[in-house]
């Protein structure tokens, strides 16, 4: 049990960094322990970043009153357009068991979260950048600090396969002779891939302001539009197709997309794209292989052949 706020700021300083950074112990204490916002932050100090969302929609700090069928659909499409399918699923059960375990203290309006906060397991395609993309980035001269990290975070992602959080965290320290070397933070399995020649400069500066997870997908977008990524497509989304120029779909998650279908192209085999990756099995690293598979020559010639 979490007694006093200067107890967070000491032993448990890197569980609620993200909380802390954002302002939203600044008022600790009892009541604020028993608001929505106190509550959220109590039971998941990593997912501070849907009550931004939240807060965004609402424009004013979430309480249990705005907890109404409208808001909730709102936070969900706007999660879904920011994260990938797998972790939506996660972050929304996580929320309706938030509401589940506090609907009889607190009067909460919406009388269907549990309909609303369901995700349906339906198709949704995604996209990757080009190794040609991935350079223009590499290129990109940054306007501001926010675009430079995000640049140097996405880029991580794309030349290592590292998921956001590693990425965050990746530094010289885990160079080792010409390989790289870490251990995941979700999984706790160790990785190790050859150092690519355009990762040192990206690993020398790894300091990541916790804000930045908040605008991440926002910023990387701009960066792509002005790095001349829009190319026209259609993808099937949310039950839909959705056309748009390519930097429209671009979010943090493409980054290991990236990285693991343009090692495929080059005619790695998946199975070391797999340990790579940190992947425990095959079935998983082909999730993560965008586009068109590759078909034996056999096959073409069926293809191909005149009737």
């Amino acid at each position: 049990m979490i007694r006093h706020y200067d107890e967070i700021k000491g032993t448990k300083q890197k569980l609620y960094e993200t909380a802390i950074c954002k302002g939203y112990l600044t008022n600790y204490n009892r009541a604020w322990r028993h608001s929505f916002v106190g509550a959220f932050v109590m039971k998941h100090p990593r997912r501070i970043n849907v009550l931004d969302r939240l807060q965004n929609i609402l424009s004013h700090e979430p309480t249990w009153k705005d907890l109404t069928d409208a808001n909730l659909k709102d936070l969900k499409d706007c999660l879904s357009d920011s994260v990938c399918q797998s972790t939506l699923h996660t972050m929304l059960g996580e929320i309706k068991a938030f509401i589940n375990e506090n609907r009889w203290e607190h009067r909460i309006p919406s009388k269907g979260y549990k309909r609303i906060l369901t995700v349906r397991n339906e198709i949704s395609q995604s996209t990757f950048l080009s190794e040609r993309e991935v350079k223009r980035i590499y290129h990109y001269l940054p306007c501001n600090k926010s675009e430079m990290t995000v640049k140097r975070i996405f880029l991580i992602e794309c030349l290592t396969g590292a998921r956001f959080s590693d990425a965050c965290r990746l530094s010289i320290a885990n160079v080792r002779g010409d390989m790289l070397q870490y251990v995941q933070q979700k999984t706790k399995r160790e990785v190790i891939l050859p150092l690519h020649r355009g990762l040192i400069p990206l690993l020398e500066e790894n300091e990541t302001p916790c804000h930045i997870t908040s605008k991440m997908n926002a910023t990387l977008r701009t960066i792509c539009r002005k790095c001349g990524i829009k190319e026209r497509m259609t993808l099937f989304r949310h039950g839909e197709n959705i056309t748009a120029e390519k930097w429209q779909f671009i979010t943090s998650h493409c980054g290991r997309k990236s990285f693991a279908t343009n090692l495929y192209l080059r005619g790695v085999d998946i199975l070391t794209i797999s340990r790579m990756m940190g992947h425990s099995s095959v079935k998983m690293t082909e999730r993560y292989i965008v586009g068109n598979r590759k078909i034996s020559p056999a096959a073409l010639k069926f293809f191909r052949e005149e009737l």
